[in-house]
């Protein structure tokens, strides 16, 4: 442990390396030891404006073997593109480092099963970033509806969204339905039975790339409850995100911003309340927290929460909606 400190790298400097950047340097129990990024431009403009440009190691990927061999790294963060995890996940795995990856680990289940197989074989943690589970108001509204303090969960709903428009990837893959699709299952305790879609282009700028943007998902789980899904690639009024969970007992929801009611949200017509412009903001306190979590598991004060069957549950379930979607048909997952 360097400096009394957990030793850190981390890979990539996009746009979520930059959030993690700002969050590790932000807390006092680490010590960031190595950043690998190709683009050495954008490595010294991000150092730079951080106030670290000289003071820290940059290195290109090819040299992530050498950062592997350094005794004072004990935690590696992956968040480079989703197509670089899997081999980046197993090879700082092989060499017995603690994983934080960003979600997704892979778009393939075989990928997202062999990284877990490895952290098993070799004894080290793999921590995929679900940051919701860390949001003070969801993770409040998970404990009282396991708890039972809602009664029979019957239906939660979760809304995402997102701002800017971002056209890295289509809609339907883990990038983008990842985190929603996992908390409907998180509620649950399970994969669904079935699920169907519905979709469309509403956005030129989409239907010209010959993807949707606005996704409707209904999901049945074993337990009775519902699950609704609803997804939009652009938002015009800012970052939005709720979740809502009703039961026998009574409901609860989660709002765009979690210390204020939204009245109105559209452009131009006065708001009771701005929302956040984008999700580092929204989740800001989530991200503080998920790393929290992962430095007590590096240093042995806490289990692992992240379990390896919420990135197996997301993968199966969203090949599942893009079946859907393709078919129009409601898919079964039941063995």
């Amino acid at each position: 442990m360097a400096s009394g400190k957990v030793g850190l790298a981390l890979l990539g400097l996009g746009r979520i390396g930059q959030v993690h950047l700002k969050i590790i340097l932000s807390s006092q129990r680490t010590d960031l030891l190595w950043v690998v990024e190709e683009n050495m431009e954008l490595a010294e403009k991000v150092l730079k404006e951080n106030g670290l440009l000289g003071k820290l190691r940059i290195v290109p990927n090819n040299k992530f073997d050498d950062i592997l061999l350094d005794p004072l790294v004990q935690g590696v963060y992956v968040c480079s593109p989703t197509d670089t995890h899997t081999a980046l996940v197993r090879k700082a795995l092989a060499a017995r480092k603690a994983v934080f990856c960003e979600k997704p680990l892979s778009e393939k289940l075989a990928d997202i099963e062999a990284c877990y197989d490895d952290a098993e074989k070799f004894g080290a943690t793999l921590f995929c970033a679900f940051n919701r589970h860390f949001d003070f108001g969801i993770r409040s509204m998970y404990e009282k509806a396991r708890s039972g303090g809602l009664g029979k969960i019957y239906m939660v709903k979760t809304t995402f969204h997102d701002t800017p428009l971002w056209m890295g990837a289509p809609t339907f893959t883990q990038t983008f339905l990842i985190h929603d699709v996992d908390l409907l299952c998180w509620f649950a305790d399970s994969l669904p039975d079935t699920v169907v879609v519905q979709a469309t282009a509403n956005i030129k700028e989409v239907a010209d790339q010959s993807d949707v943007d606005t996704v409707g998902v209904l999901m049945r789980f074993p337990c009775g409850m519902l699950g609704i899904l609803d997804f939009c690639k652009y938002s015009p009024y800012g970052y939005d995100v709720r979740l809502e969970v009703s039961g026998s007992k009574g409901m609860e929801v989660t709002d765009a911003k979690p210390i204020s009611f939204v009245k109105t949200l559209i452009p131009g017509v006065q708001c009771q309340e701005q929302i956040h412009s984008s999700f580092p903001d929204r989740f800001h306190q989530a991200y503080a927290s998920e790393q929290e979590h992962f430095l007590d598991v590096i240093e042995g004060k806490a289990e692992l929460e992240v379990k390896r069957v919420f990135s197996e549950r997301a993968a199966k379930v969203i090949d599942a909606l893009k079946e859907s979607y393709r078919t129009g048909q409601v898919v079964s997952l039941k063995k």
